[in-house]
C-alpha cells in the first residue's frame, strides 16, 4: 500500500514537472517571434563641412513612413523606438526641400553653400552620385538615409 502511494506521488511530481518545462519552452519561443528582419536597407549619411560618412542601416516600413532604425538586420520591435517618420521618393528636388526644412531657409541647386553650416555640398554631391543606387530619402537625426525596400512587407 505504501508502495503505491509513494508510486503516484512519484508519478504527480513527473507529471508536474513535464508541465512546467513545457511552459517555459513555450515562453522562449514567444520571446523569438518578436524579432522582425528589416524590410529596407540604405546608408545613414552623416555629414559636416569638410566630410561625408556613410554607414549601413536597416529600416523596417510600411507603405507611408519608417518605423524603426537600426544597424542590425534583425531587432525585436518590441524594444525598440517606434520613429514613423515620412519617407520620400529620391529626387534632387525633394534632397533641396528637405535641406531646405533643416536650414530654415530655400536651399537651390544655386544656394552659395559656404554660407550654410554645416555645408552641404559634399552630401548633395554623394546623393548625386550614388542616386541611381537608392530610391528613397528620409531626414534623420540631423542626417539623412538613402534606402531601398529590401521586401513589400510592411510593419
Amino acid at each position: 500500500m505504501k508502495t503505491i502511494q509513494i508510486f503516484k506521488i512519484t508519478i504527480i511530481a513527473v507529471i508536474s514537472l513535464i508541465g512546467m518545462m513545457s511552459c517555459s519552452s513555450d515562453d522562449e519561443q514567444g520571446d523569438n517571434n518578436s524579432a522582425y528582419p528589416a524590410n529596407a536597407k540604405g546608408v545613414c549619411l552623416y555629414y559636416d563641412d569638410d566630410y561625408i560618412e556613410a554607414e549601413d542601416y536597416y529600416l523596417w516600413l510600411n507603405d507611408y513612413v519608417v518605423k524603426y532604425v537600426a544597424r542590425e538586420a534583425n531587432i525585436d520591435i518590441t524594444q525598440n523606438e517606434e520613429r514613423n517618420t515620412s519617407y520620400y521618393p529620391l529626387t534632387m528636388d525633394i534632397v533641396y526641400e528637405l535641406l531646405s526644412d533643416f536650414y530654415g531657409e530655400e536651399i537651390t541647386e544655386n544656394t552659395d553653400f559656404g554660407t550654410l553650416s554645416p555645408n552641404p555640398k559634399k552630401l548633395i554631391q554623394y546623393i548625386k552620385s550614388n542616386k541611381s543606387k537608392y530610391r528613397y530619402i528620409m531626414p534623420y537625426n540631423g542626417d539623412f538615409v538613402l534606402f531601398n525596400r529590401t521586401s513589400d512587407k510592411n510593419y
